[in-house]
């Protein structure tokens, strides 16, 4: 999340957000770069259609023999075995910007059915004021499906901090964060697509309630076809943030009104993650000493209609100073994976951190450490559903790799054991690579993240594609989105 402000406006809305942008350390600062946004051209054409779609079991083998062959010939690049894994890189790592002026930051990236997949950021200056949102889809064999084009309509100020949300139908979803848009600071705007890329109607607001900010979208496709979108706001509840949400049907029509997810008001309650379950959905979030010491994680289960199933829930155990920047996935059988980052738990600074839940909600064993190095910070961790049954967890480290932040990350397989070592991302390590998002494919994952000063001109986006092979047959799961199931590649943060 970016504060994003022009005129009489900028001392008055820093003061409003800050307090809360800096403690939730959701996304680093970017007002001394807005200064230096000045009128490019805006791209606004839509991407071609894609292909037909191949039946998903014949995708999954037909990529999965491909990617043998690959490593056969020396395509890719092994990274690690372990026991019968082996983990690859696919190729060399890619920028997925086109516009290379100013600053590109705030990457998400998200998969369709038929793993073709679509990446957005924030982009400075593009459009000729300040921030605006534009995107990239890819075939599924990495390579670019038409050019870059812009999300937002309104350019007017800023258009920030991106979240795609991919529908069981290969809909697709992009939410923002747009300043004075509604004439009262930050407010939570979306535009939906079709399968091909084409818009479905005019962007959209999302929050209702517009006095002073309602920022931090994030949000995930639900079983019967809809979606929900959350965020953070303001003073609504009358102290500090607070999180709310609002539900929508497949065709993007909001379904009720929008409501309160956290319970405990006191204090700010801050970036809020959601995932699909297998009865509904679960939104989590950091609340400030709502367990007596800094930040804490805490979630709220929903079912499909959106009514509260039991109470507010604190998910970390260990309480000590303050735990932050929340992620939740589904995994393919239904179990829930937490993480988040910890202050001084592992003994110097923060660390990345997380907790399993069955499908019914009940804590499976206790909370663990993700990241292997404990040296100064881990911080800002994303993670996604893999296609083994596991997960994937990525994150930024500082100094681990020589040169400021880099991007590592950690497989997990379905029982939650490590699979393999921790392993850094990023091939180029000068300056910073940071605030990665991560998503599963029908053979990996594919990781995106900022780097700055490698394309030359401040933050630009890039990326790398990795191959987990297990080496057995290869078989679609019975996860495999349907018109009544969840997209499991939706389900990434």
């Amino acid at each position: 999340m970016d504060i994003t402000c022009h005129g009489v406006a900028v001392l008055f809305s820093v003061a409003l957000l800050l307090p809360g942008l800096s403690a939730a350390n959701s996304h680093k600062g970017l007002i001394g770069r807005f200064a230096l946004s000045l009128l490019a051209t805006a791209f606004a054409t839509a991407p071609p259609a894609p292909p037909v779609r191949q039946d998903k079991a014949d995708l999954i083998e037909t990529k999965a023999l491909a990617n043998r062959l690959l490593l056969a010939e020396g395509g890719t690049t092994e990274v690690w075995q372990d026991g019968g894994y082996t983990l690859s890189r696919k190729g060399d790592e890619f920028q997925a910007n086109t516009e290379t002026l100013y600053g590109q930051e705030a990457p998400v990236v998200k998969a369709f059915s038929d793993g073709s997949y679509i990446a957005a950021w924030h982009s400075s200056g593009q459009d000729g004021s300040y921030h605006s949102i534009h995107a990239q889809r890819y075939f599924a064999d990495g390579t670019k499906d038409g050019v870059e084009f812009q999300v937002n309509t309104e350019t007017t100020s800023s258009q920030s901090s991106p979240t795609i949300i991919i529908l069981n139908d290969d809909k697709c979803v992009i939410a923002w964060s747009s300043f004075f848009q509604d004439t009262s600071f930050f407010g939570v705007y979306a535009q939906m697509y079709d399968a091909n890329g084409n818009t479905l109607g005019s962007e959209f607001q999302v929050n209702t309630w517009t006095i002073f900010s309602q920022h931090s979208p994030d949000g995930t496709a639900l079983s019967n076809g809809g979606f929900v979108l959350t965020w953070m706001s303001f003073l609504q509840d009358g102290s500090g943030y607070g999180v709310y949400a609002q539900r929508y049907d497949a065709n993007g029509n909001a379904v009720g009104s929008e409501y309160q997810v956290n319970t405990t008001t006191s204090g700010s309650q801050t970036s809020p993650s959601a995932t699909a379950t297998t009865t509904g959905y679960l939104i989590v979030w950091a609340s400030y000493l709502q367990d007596g010491s800094g930040f804490g994680i805490f979630g709220q289960f929903y079912d499909l209609n959106g009514n509260p199933l039991g109470g507010e829930f604190q998910i970390n155990t260990t309480t000590v100073y303050s735990q932050r920047s929340p992620c939740a996935i589904t995994l393919a059988d239904g179990t829930i994976v937490v993480i988040w980052s910890s202050n001084w738990q592992d003994g110097s600074e923060y660390g990345i951190f997380g907790q399993r839940y069955d499908i019914n909600g009940n804590p499976i064993g206790g909370e663990f450490q993700i990241s292997t190095e404990v040296n100064y910070n881990q911080d800002f961790p994303r993670a996604a559903p893999l296609i083994t049954g596991g997960w994937v967890v990525v994150w930024h480290s500082e100094n681990q790799d020589g040169s400021f932040n880099g991007v590592f990350g950690q497989v997990y397989d379905k029982n939650g054991n490590m699979v393999g070592s921790e392993f850094q991302i990023n091939s180029h390590t000068l300056n910073d690579q940071e605030y990665a998002y991560v998503i599963g494919t029908l053979d990996g994952f594919i990781v995106v993240w900022e780097s700055y000063l490698q394309d030359g001109s401040y933050d630009g986006i890039y990326g790398q594609y990795f191959i987990l092979d297990t080496g057995a047959p290869t078989t679609a799961p019975t996860s495999v989105p349907t018109s009544s199931t969840l997209n499991p590649f939706d389900d990434a943060h």
